[in-house]
This record gives C-alpha cells, sequence and structure tokens, in this order.
C-alpha cells in the first residue's frame, strides 16, 4: 500500500503546484484545490476497494478506508490555510 499511497500523494502534491503557478483568482485557485483534495481521496479510496491494503497483513480494508479518511482530512485542514502561493 505504501507505494500507491506515495504516488496518489505525489500526484496530489503536483496538481496544488501547478494550481498555484496559474495567474487566477485566489477564490478560483481554492475552488481547484477542493477538487484535487477530493479526487483524492477517491484515488486513495480506490486503492482500498482495489485491494492494496493487502500487501500488509497487519492491515485490512476498513482501516485502508480510515487511512483514506485520516489522510484526506489532513488535506482538506490545509487547503483551508492555504494561502494559495
Amino acid at each position: 500500500m505504501k507505494q500507491c499511497v506515495y504516488v496518489v500523494c505525489a500526484l496530489h502534491d503536483v496538481m496544488i503546484a501547478i494550481i498555484a503557478k496559474k495567474r487566477i483568482s485566489f477564490s478560483t485557485k481554492k475552488t481547484q484545490r477542493r477538487q484535487r483534495d477530493l479526487q483524492f481521496r477517491a484515488n486513495r479510496q480506490q486503492n482500498c476497494r482495489n485491494g492494496f491494503y493487502t500487501r500488509n497483513p497487519a492491515t485490512s480494508k476498513t482501516s485502508c478506508f480510515a487511512a483514506a479518511g485520516g489522510y484526506y482530512a489532513a488535506v482538506a485542514g490545509t487547503t483551508s490555510l492555504w494561502n494559495g502561493k
């Protein structure tokens, strides 16, 4: 699961960097970032549905979804504080 987590996180980070560089209003940047956050959550949940959690026998599908929710909560919290740069 770790590799999939890293890929999903890296993709999210790249998308945020692209949004930050755009010459658009701050409110549009925030809207686009929230959309990316939702896509991040969907990607993490898709990893759980596809069974990537099974690479670590100590984890379960339920804990995978819980972790996905935790990651999304952290990302969404950061977005609320984001200054667009």
